[in-house]
């Protein structure tokens, strides 16, 4: 006899800074999980973890959040369950960014930077980044490449200007635009990425469901 398990309730916070279509779509491809559009904090009840989805700037961010009155909900929320930010809501997680004047959440320290004008080799730095590029996970966090990778490649699809320049002891996952900079933090229960796993196909799959399937094994 079978025993039916029941399905992980995913929230996908719509306040209205980007368009979380994406996200439902890629969550609804992946096998027991059951998506939640949560429009305010009353909504939080109904989730098992949560994701901050986000496109635009950061002070727009924080105003709406602001104005839905979701800042401490979702900090009180980080503090018991799983919290996921995606772009701007990695940034939105943080203590702030260049970008704005707002301050962050500060579930996760350290700030965000533009992009410098040029790399490494002083060349000019096209941005925004734009487009996909690889990802090595950090061994020493508890990240281990090939738990994500598809034939051994671990690549996803990004768009933003600012940067992670937060202590690497919150970076568990690297990329290299001209220079190298954190693409993956976390703490505790929160974890932030830059990339869009939403935007990146089977690998974007493969990182929801590693996400959804390890942190609620912990907590369920």
């Amino acid at each position: 006899m079978s025993i039916e398990i029941p399905p992980v309730k995913v929230g996908v916070i719509n306040i209205g800074f980007g368009n979380i279509g994406s996200c439902i779509n890629m969550l609804d491809s992946i096998e027991n999980c059951e998506t939640v559009i949560v429009e305010n904090y009353q909504d939080f009840k109904y989730t098992d973890m949560l994701i901050l989805p986000g496109v635009g700037s950061f002070d727009t961010g924080m105003k709406l959040l602001k104005k839905r009155e979701l800042c401490k909900p979702l900090i009180d929320y980080a503090n018991k369950k799983n919290l996921l930010g995606i772009c701007l809501g990695m940034q939105l997680i943080s203590e702030g960014s260049e970008e704005g004047s707002e301050e962050g959440l500060g579930i996760i320290s350290g700030y965000f930077k533009k992009f410098p004008k040029e790399d490494f080799n002083s060349k000019s730095l096209k941005v925004p980044c734009m487009g996909w590029n690889f990802v090595e996970y950090s061994l020493e966090k508890g990240y281990l490449s090939h738990e994500y990778a598809i034939n051994g490649v671990t690549r996803y699809y990004f768009v933003h200007s600012y940067y992670y320049a937060g202590p690497e002891e919150n970076v568990c996952g690297w990329s290299n635009h001209g220079i190298k900079y954190g693409v993956v933090i976390n703490n505790k229960k929160t974890i932030g990425v830059q990339f869009h796993p939403e935007k990146s196909h089977d690998f974007g799959r493969k990182f929801l469901k590693n996400w959804i399937n390890k942190n609620y094994e912990k907590t369920s």
